[in-house]
């Protein structure tokens, strides 16, 4: 009796332990992510401007003209919760989806909408 109450214990440690390991899996990989590259703005036919949130919390903006040319312009950005900063103006992430990205600026009232670029 004692055998089998031990196998039964630890039949039920592994099963416990495969159905964690499954649940941690799918919702990491189905987690949109703010890093990345995101478009915005007029496309001149020469590119689209864009925002890129790299790993680093260094963002890097692209703002095309019509002469197809464009100064690359960095800054810092943090993330908390739903609070992205960037460069020193918080606003605030009304939705994150691994295509789309809409901030708030509830400074000057502003919703900006982004599409993620491959």
């Amino acid at each position: 009796m004692k055998n089998l109450n031990q196998t039964v214990i630890l039949f039920l440690l592994v099963l416990l332990t495969i159905s964690c390991n499954n649940d941690d899996t799918s919702n990491s990989s189905n987690t949109p992510n703010l890093k990345g590259k995101w478009a915005f703005g007029e496309d001149y036919g020469c590119g689209k401007n864009s925002i890129e949130f790299k790993n680093t919390n260094v963002f890097i903006e692209h703002h095309y003209n019509a002469n197809c040319s464009s100064t690359p312009y960095y800054g810092e950005y943090t993330l908390v919760g739903d609070i992205v900063t960037i460069n020193g103006t918080e606003k605030i992430i009304i939705e994150l989806t691994n295509t789309i990205l809409i901030l708030y600026n509830p400074i000057n009232d502003i919703t900006s909408t982004y599409e993620r670029m491959n």
